[in-house]
């Protein structure tokens, strides 16, 4: 079987079994290895007094089969979760724990993702099975049984975030200090935590032994969010001055959101994910899981795979939008737009796709993908003498998060002269605020090689109005939904108008998207709107039909 996510599963403190039909064992992660040797392709019933489990639910010693059984027959087949649970292998036992059976389906074949939650940290059957034997702090098991009731019984209006800290260089740390003084460390930072947990907000558990997790209520936006990360980080600021050893110790910090992220386990699974891009990023780094990150069905990622066959086969093709100045409505540029001509399906429209494509991290090859296709697009035009234009190209937050982006972009930047054709980069404002301080790093960089920066869907976000002036903005694009009959809604008529003036009181050109009536235009143009885009124009369009568009501008 190709298991799209074995790196992911194999950097994880729990083991996975994944099994096929209720018949075979198709994989098993390094953790699970450690304590059962299991071959891929190993019938399930060959186990059936090999790997032994006992639960508060099925109390005598059971095989996995029978857990599957019951799985299926009271939990509809979705996820079952175990605490309190023991498991068996030989002459041993391992109590406390958390087991998880959560269930996948394609067209042909039934999946079961088998979890067993920390099981090298709860060797000792006699400790408390809510409490870390070392430090006292509510465990995993706790952290579970906190969680499922927080998402069942939290009221609609309320939030809450799933913080997971890991120490950075936990192995190196422990090196220097020593395993007897690395316990000592590792009790002093829960004792810290003790206090933090003693504020309303806060519920601090341990996961393993570098490993901690804190539940912060009410809370919700990405501002929030990081204000929390640079608090807690702050607690441990006598620890890096009580020893010199402990000067340069920082987390790594993945966050999840209920309910962005979904319910237990998508919660739990997100805010991991994000505690592994934070690691890539760097020591001391915090990332926020995107409201999209859920887990990916196996359908999914065929689709995925699906996508990436697309750009190497250059399936996925440019569209462009016409974009027009006034008074005289000549194409200034266009928004670079994108649409897969699949073999079979026919044309696949982007929102069929780039959800699961930001889901899964394509949207990062995809981007690069329409940079380099719009600009080798721009570099063709200057080389047979079209009237110089500027192209539009969406970014995407998972290109915010990705470290290389700049340099592939550089290098595209320099392996391409387009001058005095131009690129400008869109950004949304939920993009641009989820790290502000991010976004204006990667914005100033753009701007150095000529990039012109648009905020997009503007109006549609929230505190953007105080960014405005730190982030290197050329243009405002107003969104559609404040254009689309403008002329019957009084209330958009002030907010445009209010949005122009602003514009242009910061030096930036504003443009409407979402132009559909000669009437909406010629009351923008009262307005100031300096661009227009929308069907009224054109509707996006292939190349080939642009080109002939510009041709026939260049004679008007």
């Amino acid at each position: 079987e190709n298991i799209l996510f074995k790196p992911a599963l194999n950097s994880r403190h729990d083991a996975f079994i994944i099994t096929k039909n209720n018949r075979v064992v198709i994989y098993t992660n390094h953790t699970m290895k450690k304590i059962y040797m299991i071959q891929n392709g190993t019938p399930i019933d060959d186990l059936q007094d090999y790997i032994l489990f006992s639960t508060p639910v099925i109390k005598n010693w059971s095989s996995i089969k029978t857990l599957l059984e019951y799985h299926n027959k009271h939990n509809n087949g979705e996820s079952t979760l175990f605490v309190g649970s023991k498991i068996k292998y030989g002459n041993n036992e391992i109590s406390g724990l958390s087991l998880q059976i959560k269930s996948l389906e394609d067209e042909d074949n039934i999946y079961h993702i088998f979890t067993i939650h920390n099981p090298l940290d709860n060797r000792d059957s006699t400790k408390d099975l809510y409490r870390n034997a070392i430090t006292g702090l509510p465990n995993q098991n706790k952290a579970f049984a906190d969680i499922s009731v927080l998402t069942t019984n939290i009221s609609g209006n309320n939030h809450f975030a799933v913080f997971i800290l890991e120490i950075d260089n936990f192995s190196k740390l422990r090196s220097i200090l020593g395993y007897k003084e690395m316990n000592n460390l590792i009790i002093l930072i829960a004792n810290r935590l003790k206090e933090l947990s003693k504020e309303d907000n806060y519920s601090v558990y341990q996961l393993i032994h570098e490993n901690f997790l804190i539940i912060v209520k009410d809370i919700e936006t990405p501002t929030e969010i990081y204000n929390t990360a640079e608090y807690i980080n702050s607690i441990f600021d006598s620890l890096r001055n009580m020893n010199p050893n402990n000067r340069n110790l920082s987390f790594s910090i993945g966050v999840s959101r209920y309910p962005q992220n979904g319910t237990l386990d998508n919660l739990i699974d997100s805010a991991y994910s994000a505690l592994n891009k934070a690691q890539e990023k760097g020591e001391g780094q915090v990332v926020i899981a995107q409201s999209e990150e859920k887990h990916i069905s196996r359908k999914d990622m065929i689709m995925a795979s699906d996508i990436k066959d697309a750009l190497e086969n250059r399936h996925i093709r440019l569209y462009f939008q016409p974009i027009y100045n006034q008074p005289h409505y000549k194409i200034a540029g266009a928004e670079v737009l994108i649409r897969w001509h699949h073999p079979k399906r026919g044309i696949i429209m982007p929102d069929s796709f780039i959800p699961l494509a930001e889901k899964s991290g394509m949207i990062v090859d995809i981007t690069m993908f329409v940079l380099n296709e719009a600009m080798k697009q721009l570099k063709n035009w200057k080389t047979f003498g079209f009237k110089p234009i500027e192209l539009s190209v969406n970014l995407s937050a998972r290109d915010f998060e990705n470290d290389k982006f700049v340099d592939n972009v550089k290098t595209l930047v320099d392996k391409y002269d387009i001058a005095p054709f131009k690129l400008k980069a869109e950004v949304t404002e939920h993009t641009s605020m989820i790290n502000p301080h991010q976004t204006s790093t990667i914005l100033n960089a753009l701007k150095d090689m000529k990039i012109d920066i648009s905020l997009d869907d503007f109006g549609t976000g929230y505190s953007s109005f105080e960014y405005l002036t730190d982030f290197p903005i050329d243009s405002l694009k107003i969104d559609k939904s404040f254009i689309i009959d403008i002329g019957k809604n009084e209330k958009h008529r002030k907010i445009v108008s209010s949005m122009v003036k602003l514009a242009h009181s910061l030096d930036m050109s504003v443009i409407a998207e979402g132009v559909e009536k000669k009437d909406d235009l010629e009351l923008l143009q009262e307005f100031g709107v300096d661009f227009f885009q929308g069907y009224y124009f054109s509707k996006p369009i292939p190349l080939l039909e642009f080109q002939h568009l510009l041709t026939q501008d260049n004679k008007k």
